[in-house]
Formats: C-alpha cells, structure tokens, sequence
C-alpha cells in the first residue's frame, strides 16, 4: 500500500468517526441546509422571471417587498403570515361578527411563543421586521427539532436507512418551504412528534403537555391523541390492571384547546367562535367527494397537487393500517391519525393549502421513506430522481409564493 492509499484509508477512517459520532450533521443539518439553501437563492431569483402580486396593495406590489426591504425576510412573509403578526401585536379581536374575517381562526401557540421571545428585547427595538424575524428563526428551530425527532422515531421503527430517507422527503417535498415561514407548520409538527417521543419513553406528565400544546397549535392538533392514547395502552399491554395514576395526565390533553375556546367565550361570546369563523374564508360543510370533484375554489397547479395528496396521503394510511402484523410495531394508529389529519378539510368544500397541511402528516413521510429504502435500495438513481423532482416542484411553488402568487 502506497503512502497516498494509507493517506485516503486513514482519512476515510476519521471521517467515518466523525459522522458516527455526529450523525446529525450528515443526516439532519446537511439536508436542512442544502434544501433551505435552494429555497432562498430560488427566492432571490424569483423577481427576474416573476413579478411580484399583491391583490390588496397596488404599491405593495411596485415596490415588490412588503415589510422588509431586505429580500431575504421578506421572502418568508406572506398570506395568512399576516394575522399571526396581527396576533402578536394586538391579541385576538372580532372585526364585525363570526361571519368576518379575523385573527380568532388562528390558533395562539405559535404567535404566543414569538410573542414571548420578542418580550426579551427591548421596548425600543421591538418593530415589525424584528418580531417577523424572531418568527421565522423560531420556525426553523422548531424545523430542526422536528427532524431530529422524527430521525429518532423512524429509526425505532424501521431503520437508519428509512430515517435519513424519511428526513429527506419531508424537506424536499412541495409544500416543506412552510416549515421555515412565518406559519404555524414547523410549530405542529415538532410538538405532534416531541408528544410520541415522549411516549417513547413513557414520560406520560410531559407527553401530555406536549399534546395540549400541540392541540392548541392548529385546529387538527388534538387529533395527536390518539396514537397518544394508543402508546399509553400498549405500555400497559392492553390490561386495566395495569393501569395506574398515571393515566390522570392524560386529562390534560384538552386543556390547551379549552383554554383558547373560553378566551373566544370571552371575547365573542361564543365558545366556538374559533371554528365558526372558518366559513368566512370560504370552507362550510360539504359533501367530501363534491369537494374533491369540484371545489368551490379551483387553482389549476395548486388543487390537482392538492388531490394527489389526498389520494396519496389515504393510501398510505391504508398501508400503515395493512401493516400491523407483518413484524412491525402496530402502525394502525399512525394509520388512523394521517387520516385524521387529512380527511376534514375534504368537509369544506375547498381543497385550498390541502397540501400544505400535509407536510405535518409526519407517519406517511416515515412509511415513505422506509419504502424507498426497502424497494430502491439497490436503485439510489430512481430515488435521486423522486427526490430532485420533488424539490423542483418545491422551487416553483416557493418561486411563487415569495411573488405573493398563491402556492397553498
């Protein structure tokens, strides 16, 4: 052996060890950087090929920025971004009745936790631009946390090979740019996946208050109580003997909803204010299968993007559900819980931002990734492709939302 191929044997050998030792770097921190990365040179390019929309604001649009002249902000900042800065700024307010448009359809933990990382500046520094910013460094946090987290539940459950995959996916596909926005996405995801980990290791006070937080994330945030429940149950094999004391932590599990619907009682007068309002932007009760043959609202990229979704997301509950006997953990409540996740918005007779509510649906990017890794082991080309597709369908996506098109 040749000095140069002891040379390259040896520093293979201690970059192996590094990336043993720091797996996160490899697994986690690249992929967020490379993709994250894309995403903001894409938004910085975006102005030269697209011009920038403000249906509510003619000079809004000339100008071509709205609260930061600094493109790199401002990129993050759009639609519903609004009425999360509404909240930190002014709390919840009625304008007119339940049947106007207000910041009371947005559930507070996201603008809450700004609210208090902003209280540490201050007073004379605390503006738009720093309260966006904050936003949005918070989002990203919550986005490394929630691949961590979801590294870790994957590989308890499949492997390795199905968790870095399963990292991927999530961070290549279509919608993911919201994970790193001034929305609620990443707040959700990393609250829904620190509850099962927290399950994990049957830390039932701390799971519990992960899921009320968690329920007071998003409307379908509750839902997280059922594999919740599930993991409980397991734990005590399924046996009322065993169950002790602490199955009262799971009383806490609705706590962070109720506590934001008596906040509406206070302000409205109404209990459900919070749900009753959604019909001002259009979703009231409708037949699931009229919704998704013909919506109410129809964006010719958007909404068929948004029924591949649906179908995709079902489907692989299907698998999920199909799955519990075939050597694995029961995946039937992963199963029922993306379906929970996905189903109610065909109630509304609009399929609008479908997509983008399912880049929380973290057990199908799981089951995902482990089939990737299980069917393309030996085939890394086909997966590149499925990975490289997905993100340039991501690019024009996020190339128009940072124009203020509608991107879901």
């Amino acid at each position: 052996m040749t000095t140069l191929d002891r040379f390259n044997t040896k520093k293979k050998v201690v970059k192996d060890q590094i990336f043993k030792k720091y797996w996160w770097l490899k697994s986690i921190l690249i992929p967020f950087i490379t993709t994250r990365s894309l995403l903001v040179l894409t938004g910085y390019l975006a102005p030269l090929f697209l011009p920038f929309s403000h249906e509510e604001g003619v000079e809004i649009a000339n100008r071509g920025w709205w609260f930061f002249e600094n493109r790199l902000p401002d990129m993050w900042f759009r639609w519903d971004a609004f009425w999360y800065l509404t909240i930190v700024n002014e709390g919840y307010r009625m304008l007119g009745n339940l049947h106007t448009i207000s910041n009371l359809a947005f559930f507070p933990v996201y603008p809450l936790l700004i609210k208090f990382m902003v209280a540490l500046f201050p007073k004379q520094l605390i503006n738009n631009q720093l309260i966006v910013t904050v936003g949005l460094i918070l989002s990203n946090l919550m986005l490394l946390g929630s691949l961590f987290l979801i590294y870790k539940l994957c590989e308890s459950l499949f492997d390795k090979a199905s968790a870095k995959l399963s990292v991927w996916l999530i961070l290549v596909f279509p919608t993911s740019f919201f994970l790193s926005s001034f929305y609620t996405e990443s707040t959700l995801l990393f609250f829904s996946l620190l509850t099962l980990w927290l399950a994990k290791k049957q830390k039932w006070g701390w799971a519990s208050i992960a899921a009320a937080i968690t329920g007071a994330s998003r409307p379908v945030g509750l839902m997280i109580a059922l594999p919740l429940v599930w993991e409980y149950l397991r734990s005590k094999e399924w046996k009322l003997k065993k169950i002790d004391l602490s199955i009262f932590w799971l009383f806490l599990l609705p706590v962070g909803v109720l506590v934001f619907f008596s906040h509406s009682l206070y302000l409205t007068g109404d209990f459900f204010a919070t749900l009753k309002i959604q019909g001002a932007w259009g979703k009231q009760y409708s037949n699931p299968i009229s919704s998704f043959l013909n919506p109410n609202r129809y964006w010719p990229l958007i909404t068929n993007l948004d029924r591949i979704v649906i179908i995709g997301v079902i489907l692989s509950a299907i698998k999920m559900i199909s799955m519990k006997n075939k050597g694995f953990e029961s995946l039937l409540p992963w199963g029922i819980y993306s379906l929970l996740l996905i189903i109610p918005n065909l109630f509304t007779g609009i399929l609008d931002s479908t997509t983008r509510y399912a880049v929380v649906i973290f057990p199908v990017f799981m089951l995902m990734g482990h089939l990737l890794a299980k069917y393309l082991a030996k085939n890394k080309g086909v997966r590149l492709a499925i990975m490289v597709g997905l993100m340039v369908l991501q690019l024009v996506l996020f190339a128009r939302y940072s124009q203020f098109y509608w991107a879901g």
